[in-house]
């Protein structure tokens, strides 16, 4: 994802591709990576994937884990359809999400 945060001239195409590639598939899973070494998320990083991922989630996944890296050798896995990254104790963490059925 770096490449995608980096304030360079093809970033925004290069988010907007991985959106269409990510709708396209329809993956089954989605892991979303919620540390700062993972994005690099910068002051002038395009955030056009950041705005829109929140919303895609809401309407295609649902909660299935959450990971939290809570020290260098500590780490605490929940897995449930209730869980939420609201509930985690840090904010060094993954939360799975799994597709939703068909409506």
């Amino acid at each position: 994802m770096y490449s995608l945060m980096e304030n360079q001239p093809y970033a925004r195409t290069m988010q907007l591709q991985a959106i269409r590639e990510i709708e396209k598939s329809a993956p089954a899973w989605l892991v979303h990576v919620n540390s700062p070494y993972s994005w690099l998320v910068q002051q002038d990083s395009d955030r056009t994937l950041l705005a829109w991922y929140p919303r895609y989630l809401e309407e295609h996944y649902r909660p299935a884990g959450l990971v939290e890296i809570l020290t260098f050798d500590s780490t605490a896995y929940t897995w449930s359809d209730t869980v939420s990254i609201r509930a985690a104790r840090t904010t060094n963490l993954l939360m799975v999400y799994r597709r939703k059925p068909p409506a």
